[in-house]
């Protein structure tokens, strides 16, 4: 996108049409693919297919987003991530991190602080220590940016 005069909707209505048309003359082969081993502590196992194309759906969709990032149209990225925080298939801290530096990049905090009240009231499947660290020093921010005073308890 950064090095053609192609518009993002002209290349979203391919990826549309490869989708319809392109996806069924694939062959269905069996592939080796590594990213379908995982480890996890002191075990290797195998992903099964329904799986790994979660992982590889949500791979996609973090690239997507990471694109509209990297060439500045971050209305476009924060649409993106709002449509996948919504439709809750891929609930990832990873998704609100993401919506979060864009509503920052175009100063929309009012914003962004849905956003971190939606995290914390509808926590992602995947979060940790480090992700809840992140978004109450985050919510420090907002808060100084809004002159508000947010605590972590007053947004679950």
């Amino acid at each position: 996108m950064e090095k053609t005069n192609i518009s993002e909707y002209k290349i979203k209505e391919w990826l549309e049409y490869y989708e319809i048309h392109g996806r069924l003359k694939e062959k269905k082969l069996n592939k080796f693919l590594a990213d379908k081993f995982k480890k996890d502590k002191d075990s290797i196992f195998i992903l099964n297919d329904e799986e790994f194309n979660f992982i590889q759906e949500k791979y996609a969709l973090e690239e997507i987003g990471k694109v509209y990032e990297r060439v500045g149209n971050f209305k476009l990225a924060i649409n993106h991530y709002t449509k996948i925080i919504n439709a809750k298939k891929f609930n990832f801290y990873q998704f609100y991190q993401h919506l979060c530096f864009c509503l920052e990049r175009i100063n929309d905090y009012d914003r962004e602080l849905k956003v971190i009240k939606s995290y914390y009231a509808t926590p992602p499947i995947n979060t940790t220590e480090n992700s809840n660290d992140w978004f109450e020093k985050r919510l420090k921010m907002v808060n100084h940016k809004l002159n508000t005073n947010y605590n972590v308890s007053d947004l679950k």
